[in-house]
């Protein structure tokens, strides 16, 4: 009886396991996973490679995949780069504040010099191999790596085509959610508008699977949390991602009826899952490709425009990055300069008191020791304002892994 609901059968999570290190499954990457590499720092692009290295030969790659992630590399790239510029000509931006400031001591140097070693890490951050002047590294170990599909033929694309307005019309996943996008592009002499472009992989992935029957289990990894193609389910904390499509799961099973398990993950559990593999990563590149997946974008760009169109969403969140950075500093800053202000003219107006006999009741004497008590609460807040201006490079860690999503996130729901 169970066997007429396979699709529906609960798996636990020592079976889910068992089917990663399965030598009859295989791993197909979606083409956010590929882009979202451009997005990590080198030490995770490393770990993630590392990764594939265990799995080679398990992987496979539709050719459809690998379009979009051809059409888009440069893109994502440019767009990259774009930010780590802007984000750095920003920094340097309020470091040029310091110096239309006149006052003479030397805290506003030791600030500056603190903005300047921060800077430096960003950049330092920043630099994880990816500009259009460099060699693709990424692009060269993933293709030494990957396994990647046969293309379709055209009457294969237009068929495709053809049966995906029955299956949008009825929200047949996957794809559907895609079926707003108006634009399109020529490949192998048939236009493919942008929204079959998940049905496409999805049609491919399901013909390689039915051609080879020692293929058991199917795992796909994709940052695509749209609803075409996982179920999510709200206990009160939000929506939360549970497992692919019933239907999904049923049309794989029915077609290749040798196929046992279809199951979608994300990157995080794509990495989290490493030590099946005889593998250990270190926190900052869970926590890395975490930030990726997390800030990726709500609603799908459109694929294959033109390279100079600039994401608003990434844009708007940045800035308020940038602003919020920048509003701490300010008032740090002002506060130095206050506290600095006050407690010179206190040391000015003391030096200017010249006490005449030495009794404690000389009225000199008195306003000088109210004075020095005043200006070692000053010292006193000019220590903890200092201490203010070192917190702002927490919050810089703090957000590093955020701001190279912010940047990066070009990728993600394809």
């Amino acid at each position: 009886m169970s066997n007429l609901f396979k699709a529906y059968a609960p798996l636990s999570k020592d079976k889910i396991n068992e089917i990663w290190k399965s030598d009859n499954t295989i791993f197909i990457l979606d083409t956010n996973i590929l882009l979202n590499l451009y997005s990590y720092r080198k030490e995770t692009q490393n770990d993630f490679y590392k990764l594939l290295e265990k799995l080679k030969g398990k992987i496979w790659i539709p050719y459809h995949v690998m379009l979009e992630y051809h059409k888009n590399r440069l893109k994502t790239i440019a767009n990259i780069e774009q930010s780590n510029n802007n984000f750095i000509k920003s920094y340097e931006n309020k470091l040029s504040e310091f110096s239309k400031i006149k006052f003479e001591n030397e805290l506003i140097d030791e600030i500056q010099n603190k903005s300047k070693s921060y800077l430096s890490e960003i950049k330092q951050l920043l630099d994880n191999g990816v500009s259009l002047d460099r060699t693709d590294t990424i692009y060269e170990e993933i293709m030494k790596l990957l396994t990647i599909g046969n293309p379709d033929s055209k009457e294969e694309i237009e068929k495709i085509i053809k049966d995906g307005e029955c299956r949008f019309k009825h929200k047949r996943p996957p794809g559907y959610a895609d079926d707003t996008k108006d634009k399109g592009y020529f490949h192998m002499g048939v236009c493919i508008p942008n929204k079959y472009g998940d049905l496409i992989i999805w049609e491919q992935i399901k013909k390689h699977v039915k051609k080879d029957t020692s293929i058991n289990n199917v795992i796909f990894i994709t940052d695509d949390n749209k609803e075409d193609w996982v179920r999510k389910y709200d206990n009160g904390t939000g929506k939360k991602i549970i497992h692919a499509r019933y239907e999904l799961i049923e049309e794989l099973l029915t077609e290749a009826n040798h196929v046992k398990h279809f199951i979608i993950n994300d990157s995080v559990s794509f990495i989290n899952n490493s030590p099946l593999f005889d593998l250990k990563f270190k926190d900052n590149t869970v926590m890395d490709v975490k930030n990726i997946a997390d800030n990726s974008f709500l609603d799908d760009p459109d694929l294959f425009e033109d390279e100079n169109l600039i994401n608003k969403e990434h844009d708007e969140h940045l800035e308020t990055l940038l602003n919020e950075l920048k509003l701490a500093e300010k008032k740090a800053r002002s506060k130095l300069i206050a506290l600095h202000n006050r407690y010179t003219n206190l040391k000015i107006k003391n030096s200017l008191r010249t006490t005449k006999n030495n009794s404690w009741l000389d009225p000199n004497n008195y306003v000088s020791g109210i004075n020095n008590f005043e200006m070692d609460l000053i010292s006193k807040h000019i220590e903890d304002t200092e201490q203010e201006l070192d917190n702002i490079r927490q919050d810089i860690n703090a957000i590093q892994g955020n701001l190279l999503s912010y940047k990066f996130n070009i990728k993600k729901q394809i």
